[in-house]
């Protein structure tokens, strides 16, 4: 979640109703692999925030990063894991 110099970004304000999420995280959620050199993915990532939306947004953090390590296995991470979640109540 890094800025880059020299690469234009643009700032923007959006509305989020009761109950939605914001999901932001690193590539070393959706990069992280397992033995089989197996990437966990948006779509698995998206299966489990969809399985799980309903959880406080700390809840959802500690699903999604217990799901990684449980796909990585005994791997070694080659990078950071970073997941925010913000959730209107």
């Amino acid at each position: 979640m890094g800025m880059m110099p020299g690469v234009p970004y643009e700032d923007g304000t959006i509305k989020i109703a009761r109950d939605e999420l914001v999901v932001i995280y690193s590539d070393g959620v959706t990069e992280a692999d397992n033995e089989l050199e197996d990437m966990f993915g948006e779509e698995r990532l998206q299966k489990l925030i969809a399985k799980h939306h309903k959880k406080s947004a700390s809840e959802l953090v500690a699903v999604i990063y217990d799901a990684v390590k449980e796909h990585e296995g005994s791997t070694d991470r080659d990078d950071d894991i970073t997941i925010v979640v913000i959730k209107a109540v």
